[in-house]
């Protein structure tokens, strides 16, 4: 599934979680998305990491953070990569149902609604 929000005038958010065929054929037609970034997203094994991507154009960062226990088996491995591919006009972040959380707490930052949870 899809999703975009316009963070600012200057930044839109695509949200990519678990992609159907039409998604991957979108993410590679507006945005040149490789099958490469597609494997790094969603490989449970990926390693964390920040670099630039030529075929993109897009600053990548990769890092693995623990899954939503109610959605996964955690005992066999409790965390799972979460990838943002960003530029100066583009957020997009890959998520899987057990990560998805992280697109949460992105907009609850966005809407200043952590920081009011943190501080109460």
């Amino acid at each position: 599934m899809i999703q975009t929000e316009k963070l600012s005038d200057n930044c839109v958010l695509t949200d990519v979680s678990d992609p159907s065929e039409e998604d991957i054929h979108h993410l590679k037609q507006e945005f040149g998305i490789t099958d490469e970034i597609l494997e790094y997203a969603y490989d449970i094994d990926e390693s964390p990491r920040t670099e630039y991507n030529e075929d993109v154009d897009m600053r990548m960062v990769i890092f693995d953070t623990i899954i939503d226990k109610k959605r996964a088996n955690v005992i066999r491995d409790p965390t799972r990569p979460a990838t943002f591919l960003f530029d100066d006009k583009n957020l997009i972040v890959f998520s899987a149902k057990q990560t998805h959380f992280v697109i949460d707490m992105l907009m609850n930052t966005k809407n200043g609604q952590l920081n009011q949870q943190l501080s109460h």
